[in-house]
C-alpha cells in the first residue's frame, strides 16, 4: 500500500489554509496544519496545531511538538500580515510584526524542521504579486520581496534533497485581505487585470497541490506568477 504523503501547512486557519487542507484530503494526504485564534473542525488525517508567528515561545512549542510525528513530505508557508498603509504611517511595532509574520519567523521555522522534511520534499512560499513589483504598502511588499530572495538562496544549497520554490498570486477573491478593502480598491484589482477577475482561493489551492507533484520536480528555486498577466 502507498504511503499516505504527509503535508505541513503553516498559516492553515486562512481562508486559502482552509482550501488547501480540503484540496489535499481530497488526494489522500495527511495534514498537520497551524492556527492561531481559529481552529477548525475536519474529518480523519488531519491534526492541528496552535501556532503565534509574533512569539518566539510559541514558535519553539510548535517546533517541539513536530518532535514526534513523521517526517514531512510538502511544506507550505501561507501567513500574510498586511497594514496597508504609506511608509511615513507606519509605527515601528508594525514593521517588526509585518516582517515578523511574513518572513522572520517563517524562515526560521524552517531552518528548526530541516531534519523532519522528507527526501525529495517540497517547499513553497506564498508570496505576492506586491513583492515583485512593489506596493502602496513598501513594508509589506519588503516582506513578501524577502520570501522571495530567500527561496532563491536556499534552492542553491537545499537541492537535491529538497525543492523550493514561491509562488507570486494577486489579490484573492473572498480572501481576508479582499475583505478588507473597500469596494473601490477591489474593483480596481479586478479592472487592472487582462482577465478581468480576481483569482479564487480554490483555483490557487488546486495550482499549489498540483506544483508539489512529482511531475514537477524539475521545478526549483523558481517564482510562479498566478496574476492573470497583471504583472510579468
Amino acid at each position: 500500500m502507498e504511503k499516505l504523503k504527509n503535508v505541513l501547512i503553516v498559516g492553515g486557519s486562512s481562508s486559502l489554509g482552509l482550501s488547501l487542507v480540503s484540496s489535499f484530503l481530497k488526494r489522500n494526504c495527511q495534514v498537520c496544519y497551524t492556527y492561531n485564534k481559529n481552529k477548525n473542525i475536519f474529518d480523519k488525517n488531519v491534526t492541528s496545531i496552535n501556532l503565534d508567528l509574533k512569539s518566539e515561545k510559541s514558535i519553539s512549542i510548535f517546533v517541539d511538538s513536530l518532535k514526534n510525528k513523521e517526517k514531512f513530505d510538502i511544506v507550505i508557508f501561507l501567513p500574510a500580515l498586511l497594514f496597508g498603509k504609506k511608509l511615513e504611517d507606519y509605527l515601528y511595532n508594525e514593521i517588526h510584526d509585518c516582517m515578523s509574520v511574513n518572513f522572520n519567523s517563517q524562515a526560521y521555522i524552517l531552518s528548526k524542521i530541516l531534519k523532519k522534511l522528507s527526501n525529495q520534499c517540497c517547499i513553497l512560499f506564498v508570496s505576492s504579486i506586491s513583492g515583485e513589483k512593489g506596493s502602496y504598502d513598501p513594508i509589506y511588499a519588503a516582506s513578501k520581496g524577502a520570501q522571495i530572495a530567500f527561496v532563491k538562496s536556499l534552492s542553491n544549497w537545499l537541492s537535491p534533497k529538497l525543492r523550493i520554490n514561491v509562488i507570486s498570486p494577486s489579490l484573492i477573491e473572498d480572501s481576508k485581505m479582499y475583505y478588507e478593502m473597500d469596494e473601490k480598491r477591489r474593483n480596481f484589482h479586478k479592472s487592472s487585470n487582462p482577465m478581468n477577475k480576481l483569482l479564487t482561493k480554490e483555483e490557487l489551492s488546486e495550482i499549489i497541490c498540483d506544483i508539489t507533484s512529482e511531475h514537477w520536480s524539475h521545478f526549483n528555486g523558481q517564482i510562479l506568477p498566478v496574476n492573470g498577466g497583471q504583472y510579468s
